[in-house]
């Protein structure tokens, strides 16, 4: 499977272009490629994370946490949002709460 370019520049905090030149200057995208959305394959992403850990060690830096899991979107979403209206009884009885704190 491959990966966008942006997304590879992304993981290691880099701006798209930045990385785009530079998987150019290790040849690991072709010399025309001129987007950052272009794919590196799977292969060279591999490459890649293993100059980035080896020059990464050379000068002392430690390798970029990586990227927490997403949260189950569908468990997250799974109630409608929905305006809540509250009623008299209960903004009569906070208010009286505020009252009562003040």
């Amino acid at each position: 499977m491959s990966i966008r370019i942006h997304e590879l520049a992304k993981r290691h905090n880099m701006e798209g272009k930045d990385m785009l030149t530079l998987l150019r200057d290790l040849k690991f995208v072709a010399d025309d490629t001129r987007s950052v959305s272009s794919t590196v394959s799977k292969i060279y992403e591999e490459e890649f994370e293993k100059y980035i850990a080896a020059k990464n060690a050379e000068s002392g830096i430690s390798a970029p946490a990586p990227a927490a899991a997403p949260a189950d979107v569908a468990s997250a979403h799974s109630a409608p949002r929905v305006p809540m209206v509250k009623s008299f009884e209960d903004v009569t009885r906070e208010r009286a709460e505020v009252a009562a704190a003040a």
